[in-house]
């Protein structure tokens, strides 16, 4: 029994003690610094100034009819009798409370003036004045806003200037900098501080490397029984990582190649070139392209296949209506101004008689929907198109769809747009 009395007296001074210390602190009033006259001594009719420093509170007043008051400041006073001031300054937990004596010496045989009873004018109150934002980066800019009551000047250091009671204005440290409101009229002083922190500068990120990161081939078509000698399209896509110059060259099956091409980039990303590879002999081919700088590369191997046949197979019989001829041409060849860039494209067909032709323009980019072309006799018509290839080597021709079918020559144009 005498345990668990032992134990239970135990449980409630601990239980107490641990109370005790999660209690909250207190509230503290305010702490007046400093409240003093100087000089404290004066003639009568003369003047001396009071001067005071408070901490931690949110309203400060003196009495003597001088009122409210800024946390720290100056006013000068002139009784007409020794008087005591005395300074309040309170806060939710209370209030605090000092106080300071003018002496004023009257020579004998002379009547005291009037005691003062209010002061002729108030010392500035500083409202607000702050820094937004509070952290730049080397290089940046603030603003400084404030508002001040009862001013006759307004200064901000270091070297900011002088203002009016309220305003704002933009200001770019060169490193962390505490700026000073110092407000002031005949009356005293009041001032105020804000801070901005001036960051580092980040260091920019490394440029990205020029390199080719791959390179693309196909030819077109890849299997026919054609007279020879034939032509085949051959195109090649190239990505890079960054802006630059390419330098490449084809390779064939027949242990040629072509002299060294150039492809100039503005910027990360894929350019296309095409050429034409014509071939004689039946059997299997193939062409590649290989990337000479900035760094060596070598594209897929893109085969086809050729059929020659030494006489063409007999056509179907002549329709009455008939294309004979289409050719393109592009103007101009060589594009170097603004992006995008535009070319004009003129195809030139021609019939043997009256009817309507079927075609489309077929681009390195794309093919475009189907066209008509009206006839009214034999002869040759033209139509124009507007193109905006991508930059880098682009081709176009016209295939005749209808009344029979027909490919034009291949146009090759290079767009230098910037």
């Amino acid at each position: 029994m005498k345990k668990l009395t032992y134990l239970v007296c135990l449980l409630a001074i601990l239980s107490t003690a641990i109370l005790l210390a999660c209690k909250p602190p207190a509230a503290t009033a305010p702490t007046i610094h400093t409240f003093e006259a100087n000089p404290p001594t004066i003639a009568a009719g003369e003047s001396t100034t009071l001067s005071w420093e408070v901490s931690g509170a949110t309203a400060v007043s003196i009495d003597q009819g001088i009122g409210a008051v800024a946390l720290k400041g100056t006013r000068v006073v002139t009784p007409g009798t020794t008087t005591t001031y005395t300074l309040t300054a309170s806060n939710a937990a209370g209030s605090t409370t000092a106080t300071t004596q003018v002496v004023v010496s009257i020579p004998s045989g002379t009547t005291p003036p009037p005691s003062e009873t209010t002061p002729p004018i108030s010392p500035p109150v500083v409202n607000y004045f702050r820094a937004s934002p509070t952290s730049i980066t080397l290089g940046g800019s603030a603003t400084l806003t404030w508002s001040v009551t009862n001013a006759t000047s307004v200064t901000i250091e270091p070297a900011v200037g002088t203002f009016g009671p309220s305003g704002s204005t933009v200001v770019s440290p060169a490193g962390s900098t505490t700026y000073v409101l110092t407000a002031t009229n005949s009356a005293g002083s009041s001032s105020a501080k804000t801070e901005i922190n001036v960051l580092a500068t980040p260091e920019p990120p490394p440029a990205p490397q020029f390199r080719v990161t791959n390179a693309t081939v196909s030819v077109t078509p890849s299997t026919i029984a054609a007279s020879c000698p034939y032509t085949f399209t051959c195109t090649v896509t190239i990505t890079v990582t960054a802006a630059g110059t390419v330098t490449y060259r084809w390779e064939r099956s027949d242990g040629g190649y072509s002299p060294t091409q150039t492809m100039t980039f503005t910027g990360a990303g894929s350019q296309t070139a095409i050429t034409g590879w014509p071939r004689e002999t039946t059997g299997t081919h193939w062409v590649r392209v290989r990337v000479l700088t900035p760094n060596e590369l070598v594209s897929n191997q893109a085969s086809f296949n050729l059929t020659c046949v030494a006489t063409p197979p007999t056509p179907p019989p002549t329709p009455a209506f008939q294309v004979t001829g289409v050719s393109v041409s592009v103007s101009p060849s060589i594009y170097t101004g603004l992006c995008p860039a535009h070319f004009s494209c003129t195809v030139t067909i021609t019939t043997n008689g009256p009817g309507t032709v079927t075609y489309c323009w077929v681009r390195s980019d794309g093919t475009s929907p189907n066209q008509t072309m009206v006839f009214t006799s034999a002869g040759s018509q033209t139509a124009q198109t507007g193109w905006s290839p991508p930059p880098g080597t682009a081709g176009l021709r016209v295939e005749i769809l209808s009344p029979n079918s027909m490919i034009s020559n291949i146009q090759v144009v290079q767009n230098y747009c910037h």
